[in-house]
């Protein structure tokens, strides 16, 4: 039971039951069915544990901007939502409402905006502003929120 080898070398096969067997004629030694003594198994070194992005619906990694907050848990960073909530709650301030033509322009009849809209505002990209955390950060918002459209997120103001 050898297999065939290169330049007429064979190595020893497993038969039933795991033992290895070899030809009466070979000059190869036999071999110790529970390993080689001159190998010892070494540890894998310790890899310091790095914390993973939490990951979108999408599949896709959130947004890079996640501090530690209580009890050592990973989450987004609370000064990080605080600037995007002010931040939309900017944009739907009347002062901001009455001079943005664009925002005004992709409102549909309730006053929402896309999702990808808000988003894709500069200062919005500045902070990392993914949907995931503008859905966080306008949790605890009294002015603005975000609804589920029928093709896509929406932000809009909340009745006063």
């Amino acid at each position: 039971m050898y297999a065939g080898g290169v330049g007429g070398h064979t190595a020893p096969m497993r038969g039933m039951g795991g033992q290895i067997s070899h030809n009466v004629g070979s000059s190869l030694p036999p071999l110790p069915s529970r390993g080689f003594p001159y190998l010892q198994t070494i540890p894998a070194p310790s890899m310091p544990q790095f914390p993973m992005s939490p990951m979108s619906s999408s599949g896709m990694p959130m947004s890079p901007i996640y501090g530690v907050s209580h009890g050592g848990l990973l989450g987004p960073d609370s000064a990080v939502l605080d600037k995007i909530r002010s931040q939309v709650e900017y944009y739907f301030s009347l002062e901001n409402l009455t001079k943005d033509k664009f925002l005004v322009s992709h409102m549909n009849d309730r006053g929402f905006v896309p999702m990808r809209i808000i988003c894709g505002f500069r200062r919005m990209q500045s902070l990392r502003a993914s949907p995931e955390l503008v859905i966080i950060a306008l949790q605890t918002s009294s002015i603005a929120y975000v609804a589920q459209g029928p093709a896509e997120l929406l932000v809009g103001k909340r009745a006063s």
